[in-house]
């Protein structure tokens, strides 16, 4: 067996900083609202699909209301001017800072409207299309605690807290759904600090520089865990609540090396391409489908994404193999050749290629998945727009069930040691789709149709196809608050698998709240 990292659990006592954070969203002027969450909101990416983010516009950040009081000498520090023709919410009218906004920008209007959808880009990018602006901007917590001294050198400090419910018909164990595996109880999913410096993709005239680095404290951790990364609370102790480092990276822009550009990525990401993401800003519903449940979560190494015009990009990269370190013995070279196409309207975005190739054998209790993924966005009109993706995956000699917990079984997330060796190759196919409708200016609706096939049991531990429909509601309670219900029914045609094996279908009315700062 590998050697593991140390065991680590911090405590983030940020959940104080949040509560007083939000209370600065009552009495604000909401007309003027609008446009400011589209500039802070949508800008924001980090990888993959997988890998991108969307951070909340502060309500520290908008103007206040005529008839409001002056604020608090502290909310001096949160107090940010914008110009008083603010535009309406829309594809291109955006206010500066987000993606495309900039009159230099040279990448395509943006298809969707953020608020109120995670993002105002194709979530199936892998990063921001490079030729737009990546700076998401200070907000509140920052603001209050540094003032501007990072904003010259775009140096930005944020996070979010979401909590969340699921009201289930399994008593135990909602596996596999995810994240959500806690039936009928509260849960804290994230507790999230980033730090980060996006580089200037949008000039060409010199090379720039980035970084980011975000802690993550809550359930999800064991979705985020990574060989080599204090994995031994999930391998070992098979903790409810663990710590995570999902993404320290840096970043280099090159303006050279592409027609349009290339950014080279060296660290820990977050897995492209994908159209739903670890963090929970970034998602459509509150739940994830059933094959993200069980795909690859975060590589360690390097790609360079290439912007080859505004119509194709490449991204291009090796790494350690499916969260993993490269200092662990389960370390092995894989490869990732991803092609990206975009149409001139923007109206459709797809990701394809293969995600994972390497050797592919299960080695030190790991898994070794190798995947061939496509994803593709497709803009119908102003309200309409969907999201689809597929998968293929392999594995040689591999464990029942995946990469093995050895710590003690839990009702709420399995454990308990190794499951016996599949002989020869296993696999595992997957297609969701998720179609949105903007119902008004802070809200959408979506509905969610999910397959999972996993003939030998490789990726949940009993041989079954897997199916889930989800319907959600997403809405902004306030600029930094976000409420997101839904209801999901799923099924298996083959074996038990839900709550710990022992039902067939299973129904969840599940809901969070995010709170950004």
């Amino acid at each position: 067996m590998t050697n593991r990292s140390k065991y680590l659990k911090p405590v983030l006592s940020l959940t104080s900083i949040a509560v007083a954070t939000t209370s600065f969203a009552n009495g604000y002027d909401w007309a003027a609202v609008v446009p400011l969450i589209k500039t802070v909101n949508a800008s924001q990416q980090g990888t993959t699909a997988t890998g991108t983010l969307s951070k909340t516009p502060q309500p520290s950040e908008l103007p206040k209301a005529a008839s409001q009081p002056a604020p608090a000498p502290i909310s001096d520090a949160f107090a940010i001017k914008w110009p008083q023709a603010a535009q309406t919410p829309g594809v291109s009218q955006v206010q500066p800072g987000q993606p495309g906004s900039d009159p230099s920008s040279r990448w395509w209007p943006h298809p969707l409207n953020s608020p109120p959808f995670p993002l105002a880009d194709w979530i199936s990018e892998s990063q921001q299309p490079i030729g737009e602006t990546w700076d998401v901007g200070d907000g509140p917590l920052q603001k209050s605690l540094l003032g501007t001294q990072w904003d010259k050198q775009r140096v930005r400090l944020y996070g979010w807290l979401d909590f969340g419910y699921t009201a289930s018909t399994s008593k135990h164990n909602n596996f596999p759904l995810s994240y959500d595996t806690i039936p009928n109880a509260p849960v804290l999913d994230q507790e999230v600090i980033r730090i980060e410096r996006m580089p200037d993709t949008v000039q060409t005239d010199h090379q720039d520089w980035g970084f980011r680095v975000t802690q993550v404290f809550g359930i999800d951790y064991r979705f985020l865990a990574g060989d080599g990364y204090f994995f031994d609370q999930l391998q070992k102790h098979n903790d409810k609540y663990g710590y995570d480092l999902p993404e320290f990276y840096g970043l280099m822009y090159y303006p050279k090396l592409a027609p349009m550009g290339a950014v080279v990525q060296v660290g820990r990401y977050i897995s492209p391409a994908d159209i739903e993401c670890q963090l929970s800003p970034q998602n459509y519903l509150y739940s994830h489908s059933l094959m993200y449940t069980v795909d690859p979560y975060t590589y360690t190494g390097a790609n360079i994404q290439q912007q080859w015009s505004k119509t194709w990009s490449t991204m291009i990269g090796f790494d350690a193999g499916n969260d993993k370190a490269w200092w662990e013995k389960s370390a092995e070279l894989n490869f990732e050749i991803l092609v990206g196409w975009h149409s001139p309207d923007n109206k459709d975005d797809v990701w394809f290629g293969p995600d994972q190739i390497g050797n592919g054998h299960f080695s030190w209790g790991h898994d070794s998945e190798q995947i061939w993924t496509t994803t593709w966005g497709h803009k119908f009109n102003e309200r309409w727009h969907m999201q689809n993706e597929m998968y293929y995956m392999w594995s040689y000699d591999a464990e029942l069930g995946g990469t093995e917990v050895d710590g003690p079984a839990q009702t709420f997330a399995g454990g308990g040691g190794p499951g016996p060796i599949i002989p020869g190759m296993s696999h595992a196919n997957g297609y969701t789709t998720y179609l949105m409708y903007q119902s008004d200016k802070w809200s959408y609706w979506t509905f969610r149709t999910d397959w999972l096939g996993d003939p030998e049991g490789w990726r949940t531990g009993v041989p079954n196809n897997m199916y889930s429909l989800t319907l959600g509601y997403d809405h902004w309670l306030s600029p930094t608050t976000t409420f997101r219900p839904e209801f999901r029914y799923e099924w298996a045609d083959k074996n038990n698998i839900y709550d710990n094996g022992t039902r067939r279908t299973q129904m969840e009315l599940a809901a969070d709240i995010i709170f950004h700062f």
